[in-house]
């Protein structure tokens, strides 16, 4: 890792410590879902600026039968993915991410992915 990254990293890192959401995500995401011509829930006030966490009870794996621990886990990394695409501002990935997903949701951008694994 070269040094600029190191500086840049550290400085996401200081930015968002503590944040829960960057305030700009609910309007970003419900323009790339304009954008898909996806329709987006936002009764009862539901705004889109943070990860919704749901741990073991996560069904964002399918019907798969995998222990509590592990879909734990994977929400977590999936938390990460949702943060890193926020910082970099792709809104378009993050309609995956969205829960519930919407039905014909664009799939992620290659680039975003490998971005987020050597980030990571």
């Amino acid at each position: 890792m070269t040094e600029t990254q190191v500086a840049f990293i550290g400085t996401v890192r200081k930015q968002f410590k503590g944040s829960k959401y960057v305030p700009s995500i609910h309007d970003g995401i419900m323009n790339a879902a304009a954008k898909w011509n996806l329709n987006l829930s936002t009764d009862d006030g539901k705004r889109f600026t943070d990860f919704e966490f749901q741990g073991a009870n996560t069904m964002r794996l399918g019907n798969r039968c995998i222990k509590g621990t592990t879909k734990s886990n994977y929400d977590d990394h999936l938390r990460q993915l949702w943060r890193f695409c926020s910082i970099k501002g792709d809104y378009d990935s993050m309609l995956l991410l969205v829960t519930p997903t919407p039905k014909h949701a664009p799939a992620m951008k290659v680039e975003t992915i490998e971005e987020f694994l050597r980030f990571k």
